[in-house]
């Protein structure tokens, strides 16, 4: 398989992943609205977010791959992670507020991904 080809189809699936999340996070933000919802429960939200989509991320390109399915997993996280990091560092101007939230957040895209990939 050629670079090229691999490199569209990571893109591809990371796109459905950021349209998932845009989704997800509709539905939190309007939880949020109609339920008073907390700062931890938003949170916790958000985290699962990471995880639903990455999971689905690393299934899509298990799927597609056929093969090495959990290292593909391991791909779509890490992209979306950095996706993830680039967006976030325009947007606000920071990367992460501290390192330990750098290193959670790339491990959980790292692990739904791989994850994901595995049960493809």
């Amino acid at each position: 398989m050629t670079l090229k080809k691999n490199l569209m189809q990571i893109f591809k699936v990371a796109m459905v992943m950021m349209g998932l999340t845009a989704i997800l996070l509709l539905i939190l933000a309007l939880m949020l609205f109609k339920m008073n919802l907390s700062e931890r429960a938003v949170a916790v939200g958000i985290v699962l977010i990471y995880v639903i989509v990455n999971f689905a991320g690393g299934f899509l390109m298990g799927k597609i791959k056929g093969e090495n399915k959990y290292k593909w997993g391991i791909v779509i996280g890490l992209s979306f992670f950095l996706i993830l990091t680039l967006i976030s560092t325009i947007v606000t101007g920071e990367m992460y507020g501290n390192g330990i939230q750098a290193v959670w957040a790339l491990l959980t895209c790292i692990g739904g991904g791989m994850v994901g990939g595995m049960c493809a």
